[in-house]
C-alpha cells in the first residue's frame, strides 16, 4: 500500500520554516478515510503566523477530504473542506475533483501547501487532515468487498472477543475455585505438617525413653555379667582348689603305689630267687611249668586213688594212721 510522509512546518515573524519547528508523520493510504493530527508548540515569546504542510517527499496521489487548524485552546482558526473556496496556496500539486472528492497529485519531489493564519498564535496549533487512496470503479468494488470482509472480520473478532470474555470469566471462576482448592490443600498440608511435627516429637520422646531404658538395661546387663563373671571366677577357684586337692590325693596314692611297686620289686627278686630264674620274663614260664607239674601230680594222685590197690589198702592206712 502507498504511504504519505507528512511533515508540518510553522514559521514566526522572526524565524522562517525550519526542521526545528516541524513534526513528521508517515501514513499508509487505504480506500478508507484516515484522520491524522499534527501538533506544534510555539517557541517562547513568539507566535506562529503561517503553516506549511508537505504531504509527501515523493510523487504521490491521494484524496484530501479536508483540513482543520485549531489553537491550543481548541478554537478553530482555519478550515478547508476541499472546495475551490478558501483553498490554501499549493506548490507542486495538481488538484482534480472527481465525484465530489478532491484528488491531489504531486508533480515534484517537494510539494507543499501554505496555510495562512488570520491572527498569530502564541502557544501552539493543531492541524487535522483526512486522506484516503483514490480508486476507480473496479477498485471500488474491490474496496467494497474489502470493507465487507473487514466488517465480517470485525463481527468475527467481536464474537471471538465475546467468547474470549466468556472464557476469561470461566477462567476467573476456575482460578477462584483453584484458589479455594489450593487454600484447602494448604490447610490440609498445614494439618499434615502439624501432625508430622507431633509425630516427630513423639518419636523423639520415644527414642529418648528407649535410649534411657537401653542405658538402664545395659547397666543391669553389665552388672549381671559382672556378677556372673565373679561367681564363675569364685566357682573356678573352688574347682581349682578341689582339683588341686584331688591331684594331691592322687599324687599321694601314686607315691603309695610307687612304694608298693618298690616292695613288689623286692618280692619279685625273692620269687626269681626261689624259682631259680634270672629275668622277669622267665618267671611266667617257670610258674606255668610249676603249674603243669602240680597238675600232673594231682592227676597221678587221682589215678592212684582210683586204682584198685589204693582202695584195697585204704582200711589198712586208716589203722596205721597214714
Amino acid at each position: 500500500m502507498p504511504q504519505l510522509n507528512l511533515q508540518l512546518y510553522a514559521r514566526t515573524a522572526s524565524k522562517g520554516f525550519s526542521e526545528q519547528l516541524s513534526v513528521r508523520r508517515t501514513v499508509t493510504l487505504t480506500p478508507d478515510t484516515d484522520r491524522i493530527e499534527l501538533s506544534l508548540e510555539a517557541p517562547a515569546r513568539q507566535k506562529f503566523v503561517e503553516l506549511r504542510l508537505d504531504p509527501d517527499d515523493k510523487p504521490s496521489t491521494f484524496i484530501l477530504h479536508g483540513l482543520l487548524v485549531r489553537s491550543s485552546g481548541g478554537e478553530e482558526i482555519y478550515r478547508w473542506d476541499g472546495s475551490a473556496q478558501n483553498r490554501p496556496n499549493m506548490v507542486g500539486l495538481q488538484v482534480t475533483n472527481s465525484d465530489g472528492q478532491t484528488i491531489l497529485e504531486s508533480t515534484s519531489q517537494d510539494p507543499f501547501l501554505l496555510i495562512p493564519l488570520a491572527s498569530p498564535e502564541a502557544s501552539g496549533i493543531s492541524l487535522e487532515l483526512s486522506v484516503s487512496l483514490p480508486i476507480d470503479a473496479d477498485q471500488g468494488k474491490v474496496a467494497d468487498a474489502v470493507r465487507s470482509l473487514q466488517s465480517t472480520l470485525r463481527h468475527a473478532i467481536d464474537d471471538l472477543a465475546s467468547e474470549q470474555e466468556g472464557m476469561l470469566d470461566a477462567l476467573v471462576v476456575q482460578q477462584a475455585q483453584a484458589r479455594s482448592a489450593t487454600q484447602a490443600i494448604d490447610e490440609h498440608l498445614q494439618t499434615v505438617l502439624g501432625r508430622a511435627e507431633q509425630t516427630a516429637t513423639s518419636l523423639r520422646k520415644m527414642q529418648n525413653d528407649l535410649m534411657t531404658e537401653i542405658r538402664d538395661d545395659w547397666r543391669s546387663v553389665r552388672q549381671l555379667v559382672s556378677d556372673n563373671a565373679e561367681a564363675a571366677l569364685k566357682k573356678g577357684r573352688q574347682r581349682d582348689a578341689e582339683i588341686t586337692d584331688h591331684i594331691q590325693d592322687e599324687f599321694a596314692k601314686l607315691i603309695q603305689a610307687v612304694h608298693r611297686v618298690a616292695g613288689s620289686e623286692d618280692l619279685l627278686r625273692e620269687v626269681r630267687k626261689e624259682l631259680g630264674v634270672a629275668r622277669d620274663d622267665e618267671v611266667v614260664g617257670k610258674i606255668q611249668q610249676l603249674k603243669s607239674d602240680a597238675q600232673a601230680a594231682r592227676d597221678r594222685t587221682r589215678r592212684m586213688e582210683q586204682s584198685l590197690s589204693w582202695r584195697l589198702t585204704g582200711p589198712f592206712r586208716l589203722f596205721s594212721g597214714d
